[in-house]
């Protein structure tokens, strides 16, 4: 005899015939609603994904034709754009730039336009400024000075005031 025992005698003892019928009507029920469910949102995304690519195409197309146009490009290079450039201003600026010479443009490049009033604010410091030369005289003449009445003639001749 044996030393292992195996009890599959056991496993047939099993009247497995009367459940199985009983679920597995309610189980196909199941599955027929899992599957029509299912159908639904697959019908339900693929309608979202066309609709995205559609807004997708649509957006980068008007971000393409605002770049041209404010480069002064014709709108028919748009075509000649690869996919793969990223659908943002500064990139297809970029990408213009560097295919300029292809399509025999000249690349306008923006006019910066001078603040004037900042420019009239430093010219009225400036005006009103010392010159470093004169600063570098009186410092040496203060330096120099050998008493202290040299000094105060120093500091009240240069608008110093009267502190003594």
């Amino acid at each position: 005899m044996s030393n292992n025992y195996q009890d599959w005698e056991d496993d047939e003892d099993f009247d497995l015939e009367e459940e199985p019928r009983q679920s597995k009507n309610s189980d196909s029920d199941l599955l027929k609603q899992l599957r029509k469910e299912l159908k639904t949102k697959t019908k339900m995304l693929s309608e979202y994904e066309s609709k995205m690519a559609t807004f997708e195409s649509e957006r980068r197309e008007g971000i393409i034709k605002s770049v041209l146009e404010s480069k002064g490009v014709s709108p028919k290079i748009a075509k000649f754009i690869p996919q793969d450039v990223e659908p943002s201003a500064e990139v297809i600026e970029s990408w213009i730039e560097e295919n300029a010479d292809v399509f025999g443009l000249t690349v306008q490049q923006d006019q910066v336009q001078p603040d004037l009033a900042t420019l009239r604010q430093i010219d009225a410091v400036a005006a009103s400024a010392q010159s470093p030369a004169a600063m570098d005289d009186l410092m040496l003449r203060i330096n120099e000075a050998g008493s202290a009445e040299e000094l105060q003639d120093l500091i009240f001749q240069n608008g110093g005031g009267d502190y003594l």
